[in-house]
């Protein structure tokens, strides 16, 4: 099974700083069983980014699959 994470900006910043980690992170379907969620993944905060448009470290971030997949 190949999937995309969603993410927002300051995440994908964060990702090329080097400050992800995947170690205990798991997949589970969503509620609604049309897709797959990403939980307890940490992101850690972009250095340069001021407070207000920071992410939450360790939301939960949905999986971009296919609908033969989900």
């Amino acid at each position: 099974m190949e999937a995309g994470i969603s993410l927002v900006g300051t995440e994908v910043k964060s990702i090329r700083d080097g400050k992800m980690n995947l170690r205990d992170g798991y997949i589970r379907p969503d509620d609604k069983g049309r897709g797959c969620m990403l939980y307890n993944v940490h992101i850690g905060k972009h250095s340069m980014t001021s407070e207000f448009f920071q992410h939450e470290e360790r939301r939960i971030r949905p999986l971009l699959v296919h609908k033969e997949q989900a």
